[in-house]
């Protein structure tokens, strides 16, 4: 008897190969929703596109998002949550690359590689600078011992700053306000170019950065 493809030559079926599981063709749909968010935002800002601009970009149902996220809110905060630590991660690499005198050198350093990828990544910051300080604060308190990106950062400001210090210096709330200053001044810069180009802002915001550590 003639074989079939799908039987091997002592005649057992030959076993199929695994299409994807579950949980990946879960994470597929996320991640293709999480594209059609962001080239939508780009393209129509956030305030202009709607949940049913992005399913209809990503090809899914409009049921299929609601499974994922409870709002554009929330698809855009998981967003800016990645690219945020991905910018985060990235200083601190480069940070480890280099030697610095001190600790609070360190973080001039540190805020001075932040300065640098968010000028490598217009777009990114148009997304993400009105999130990025109060974001990451939040996250820090409560995700930085699970977290080993948003550890070694506030690790990295304690290690310059102590736990807390008389002047009120509490290192968590500086870095904050670091960020916040280093986002605000970039996108002025970059986006808008006010007061000038980063180029030329760039000197000041370090100059101010060292004012506020040392």
């Amino acid at each position: 008897m003639k074989m079939t493809d799908g039987q091997s030559r002592k005649g057992k079926r030959r076993p199929r190969s695994p299409g994807p599981s579950r949980a990946e063709k879960m994470r597929e749909k996320r991640e293709r929703l999480r594209r059609a968010s962001v080239e939508l935002f780009h393209e129509k800002g956030v305030e202009e596109t709607a949940v049913e601009d992005i399913v209809r970009r990503a090809g899914v149902a409009k049921g299929t998002f609601y499974l994922y996220f409870r709002s554009k809110a929330e698809i855009l905060s998981d967003i800016v949550a990645a690219r945020s630590r991905a910018i985060l991660s990235r200083a601190l690499e480069n940070c480890r690359e280099r030697r610095f005198a001190t600790p609070r050198d360190g973080i001039v350093g540190y805020i001075g590689e932040l300065a640098d990828i968010l000028r490598r990544n217009r777009r990114t910051l148009e997304l993400i600078h009105k999130n990025l300080s109060w974001g990451l604060y939040r996250r820090l308190v409560a995700e930085s011992d699970a977290d080993p990106v948003l550890g070694e950062l506030r690790e990295k400001f304690r290690e310059a700053f102590g736990t807390g210090r008389p002047d009120g210096r509490d290192p968590e709330k500086l870095l904050f306000v670091l960020t916040e200053l280093t986002s605000s001044l970039c996108y002025s810069a970059i986006v808008l170019r006010e007061p000038a180009d980063m180029e030329t802002m760039k000197p000041v915001l370090l100059d101010s950065v060292r004012r506020l550590v040392f």
